[in-house]
């Protein structure tokens, strides 16, 4: 059964969903930062997806002091997307906003948000983000600050992702109108779900802001290890990602086809290694001989020929240090792939400085 908390009676203008599981110590930081809000009319929808630590006792105390602050409480454990998809069924707010339970955001943050969007014109708004590592951040912002249309996304959209700004809902509002009217959910998915609910939103908009500020602190463990958490698809998924950008430039702005593929190739190269790595995890059932032939199998993809990786020729800068990778060596892909998941399980400090490099 469900158990529901609230006490909110004034319409919202946001409405934030916020899904936790086992975030006891830092749910009230994120709870903390949106009370000190300097705009006050939203609502907070937590979803708990059947912790087993005492945020319920949190969620009640918090919903308790703060009429804006409700609580659902999940029948049984159905994962982030399922919290966000029921959080959605619960949002009365113009605008829908998706954040985590472990992050935290500024107090001008809504403040900012609602003098863009007080009109109700704009369909998406989409800001920088913060990255919170253990020794330092880094605040990565769009280079753009203007109500964008449709027409003029993709190029907007390419100068995002370079910043892994498109692949997470943290850094963005949703009209709840739109969500609702075409039945947008978060599919279940073992990553990527963001990315593919900010691309179907996308596909029934028309005036998209893009402001060049960041107010959410994102954290991020660098000692969790590439090889800790292993997905078996994680090549197929992102191999799809890629293959969902490329209809999508070329659905709305074909044109832009050739410009896009030398931001998205870098990518797609970062994630043939990060795949590879990934290999290398213990609870994975490769050996040398299914290594070797993992690898080959991507490299006769037929993505890696519409990349245009099919001709030995490095594009740009960013691609040399792929080079194993697009000269298509299979043991010095793996060999490179086993010195990353190294650097990454000893190194994390200058593994995260690497991975700024974008």
């Amino acid at each position: 059964m469900k158990e529901v908390f609230s006490m909110q009676k004034v319409t919202p203008f946001f409405s934030i969903i916020i899904p936790v599981y086992n975030a006891k110590k830092l749910l009230p930081i994120m709870l903390d930062s949106i009370n000190a809000q300097s705009y006050g009319n939203y609502e907070v929808i937590i979803i708990d997806d059947c912790s087993e630590d005492c945020i319920l006792d949190i969620a009640k105390n918090y919903s308790t002091k703060d009429a804006r602050i409700s609580f659902l409480r999940l029948a049984k454990n159905g994962g982030v997307s399922n919290a966000r998809n029921e959080g959605i069924k619960l949002a009365t707010g113009k605008y829908s906003l998706f954040w985590d339970a472990d992050d935290w955001v500024d107090s001008e943050c809504l403040k900012t948000y609602y003098r863009y969007l007080s009109d109700e014109s704009v369909e998406c708004l989409i800001t920088g983000a913060i990255e919170e590592y253990k020794d330092h951040n880094v605040e990565l912002v769009p280079s753009f600050n203007d109500i964008q249309k449709k027409a003029s996304l993709v190029p907007i959209l390419m100068d995002l992702e370079k910043k892994a700004l498109v692949g997470y809902c943290w850094n963005k509002v949703f009209k709840t109108e739109v969500i609702k009217k075409y039945n947008i959910q978060f599919r279940e998915m073992p990553m990527n779900e963001d990315f593919e609910f900010t691309l179907d939103f996308l596909d029934h908009v028309n005036n998209v802001v893009v402001v060049d500020r960041a107010f959410y602190h994102y954290r991020l463990d660098q000692s969790s290890s590439l090889t800790k958490r292993y997905v078996e698809e994680f090549y197929e998924i992102h191999r799809k990602k890629i293959q969902d950008y490329l209809n999508y430039i070329n659905n709305n702005n074909p044109n832009y086809f050739d410009v896009s593929l030398e931001t998205l190739r870098p990518i797609y190269l970062r994630y043939i290694l990060s795949s590879v790595a990934r290999t290398f995890s213990q609870n994975s059932s490769f050996n040398n001989q299914t290594r070797q032939k993992y690898v080959e199998r991507i490299f006769q993809d037929d993505l890696f020929r519409i990349m245009r990786l099919n001709k030995d020729k490095i594009y740009s800068n960013t691609e040399i240090i792929y080079w194993p990778v697009i000269k298509r060596k299979v043991n010095l892909t793996i060999m490179y792939a086993r010195v990353v998941v190294f650097v990454q399980s000893n190194m994390g400090s200058l593994f995260s400085r690497i991975k700024q490099i974008r």
